[in-house]
């Protein structure tokens, strides 16, 4: 299912940058979107008497197309149509793609990948109207915008943080960053939801604390062994509503992004604007 986002960024720039509008070359109307298909992984004694289910796992990741083509129907000149393959195919490493809302400042949701797949639409042999792009995943979902708590301690606070994600198995490992104030600091941070805690000890005055989503904790203090001064109880958001309490001295910034089940990009109707700001 092709992309109806008006406006979409990928590594830091937007199809607006380039002048271009998104449309479709297809009719997509009435099409079927078969997604977010699972496999279950099971066993059975010979005689069928015993199912053994362990679990499922999906069989495809989530893949769209986007098109575009100048507000005038204008050509794509050769040095135009560079710049179009090199913002988009120009490294191989996964970025961020962010759908936006039609205000054009609301991040709808995002993709992370790669483009796979660039072909021209061609008037001719060498004229070029516009362009179609496959978007490959790395994830059967896509991801909110980037979610961001911080808070200024001195004494203890409490908090809620309402995890939106679709995905009601996974957890979600935030990424943590703490700059202590005091000398033979601490930072706890307690989900009681889930009744458990992230401790750091003896952090020195001004020491910034960085525990990342794969649960990589690191310091900006040269070689910092953290051994015993933390407890390695990540933290990390269920479902839902989590209790949190939370002390220390200093700064603390909590960022998450959560799954959103998508299909192949659906989108409000209210958010399909075909015009060019």
């Amino acid at each position: 299912m092709p992309i109806f986002h008006s406006k979409f960024r990928y590594r830091n720039k937007t199809n607006k940058d380039f002048g271009v509008i998104v449309t479709t070359f297809d009719d997509a109307s009435g099409e079927n979107d078969s997604f977010l298909t699972m496999e279950s992984s099971t066993t059975e004694k010979p005689d069928g008497t015993s199912v053994f289910d362990y679990g499922a796992r999906y069989s495809e990741v989530l893949e769209t197309t986007v098109s575009f083509i100048k507000p005038s129907h204008e050509l794509f000149t050769l040095q135009e149509s560079r710049e179009i393959f090199k913002w988009l195919t120009g490294t191989k490493q996964v970025g961020w793609l962010d759908l936006y809302k039609a205000d054009g400042t609301t991040i709808d949701y995002s993709l992370l990948g790669r483009f796979t797949d660039i072909q021209t639409q061609q008037l001719d042999n060498v004229s070029v109207i516009g362009f179609t792009a496959t978007f490959t995943s790395s994830n059967p979902w896509a991801y909110s915008a980037v979610q961001t708590i911080h808070l200024e301690l001195g004494e203890k606070r409490t908090m809620t943080i309402n995890n939106l994600s679709d995905d009601l198995d996974t957890y979600i490992y935030p990424n943590v960053i703490f700059t202590n104030t005091l000398s033979s600091g601490e930072l706890h941070i307690k989900n009681n939801t889930l009744d458990e805690e992230l401790v750091l000890k003896n952090l020195a005055a001004n020491e910034i604390v960085t525990i990342d989503s794969n649960q990589i904790i690191y310091s900006d203090k040269p070689n910092k062994i953290f051994g015993e001064d933390c407890n390695y109880k990540w933290l990390r958001f269920a479902t839902g509503e989590n209790q949190l309490e939370i002390s220390g001295t200093g700064s603390l910034t909590i960022s998450y992004r959560y799954p959103i089940k998508v299909g192949n990009t659906l989108v409000d109707r209210e958010d399909i604007v075909g015009e060019c700001d």
